[in-house]
């Protein structure tokens, strides 16, 4: 499996925003998404394959992803590609399609990393399909850890794997973005609350920018964040951030939805001096105290 698309993440002083902005109007890349933090920009070859740059910038550092896009005529012709070609395909070294264009994009955006003073893409960072089978495989292993009740061994594996999606993808990405949220969680379900606190008060910034304030998946975090901060005894100001939560929840998702639902009933069961969902019968399939 290759990784789709190549990643750089580098520490950056200043705004760099002008000199994206240069270099996306010297390359025809058009503007294609912008809000604060993270801009999107694409470049349009009905004859090849779509350029595509995606870029974020917080806490200093600057988070940089590229990919091609194969339009149905390149699919077809011999020179780029193939009909098996990916929908997304990486402009590393390597690989089977669009080597071309894979290789001008690659050279449009080393220059913008020069510039910006970022390391250029050369070669891929690690061997890709060994790295994502790695992180796959373990990362099933934490949900099978996690839903088996070792919540010290998913922790450890948790505090193993990070690194390595970090060095590979980046503090800013999805996997890694995954990882932290998730461990975060596991220090609230280990007893370590105080340490689940400060983790989602760092993720959530980070949530916000990359996916949107409104994400169910920023929303999740929050919610997780309120019970992280009753399970210190901070009650008032947990019950406060979880009863907007659940706003938020139905204002974003609609009344109706089922996770809209499911908000706005723990927050009316949750015991928000401990955090604490109150126990269920065998019989409802969640017995026990949860979290």
């Amino acid at each position: 499996m290759t990784a789709p698309r190549a990643i750089r993440e580098f520490p950056f002083a200043g705004d760099p925003w002008l000199v994206i902005g240069s270099w996306a109007e010297r390359g025809k890349y058009a503007s294609s998404e912008e809000r604060p933090g993270v801009r999107t920009f694409v470049r349009k070859r009905w004859w090849s394959m779509d350029r595509h740059l995606i870029v974020i910038s917080a806490h200093g550092l600057v988070h940089l992803e590229a990919w091609l896009t194969p339009t149905s005529w390149a699919k077809g012709a011999p020179l780029y590609g193939s009909s098996m070609a990916p929908d997304e395909i990486t402009v590393e070294p390597g690989g089977f399609f669009g080597g071309e264009p894979r290789q001008h994009m690659r050279t449009e955006v080393n220059r913008l990393l020069e510039a910006l003073e970022g390391s250029p893409i050369t070669d891929a960072i690690d061997p890709n399909d060994d790295m994502m089978e790695t992180l796959q495989v373990r990362i099933a292993s934490v949900g099978d850890l996690t839903d088996a009740g070792r919540v010290d061994d998913a922790r450890a594996l948790w505090l193993e794997i990070l690194p390595i999606a970090e060095r590979r993808f980046g503090s800013l990405h999805g996997i890694t973005l995954t990882g932290r949220l998730d461990l975060a969680v596991v220090e609230l379900e280990s007893g370590n609350a105080e340490q689940a606190v400060g983790d989602l008060q760092q993720i959530l910034p980070d949530l916000e920018l990359v996916v949107g304030p409104d994400a169910p998946w920023t929303l999740n975090a929050r919610e997780s964040l309120a019970v992280a901060l009753a399970a210190t005894g901070r009650e008032a100001e947990a019950k406060e951030l979880a009863a907007r939560t659940v706003e938020d929840f139905v204002r974003v998702l609609g009344p109706t939805d089922p996770k809209a639902q499911k908000a706005k009933r723990n927050f009316h069961r949750r015991d928000w001096s401990t955090g604490r969902l109150p126990a269920r019968s065998p019989s409802s399939g969640e017995a026990g105290t949860q979290i």
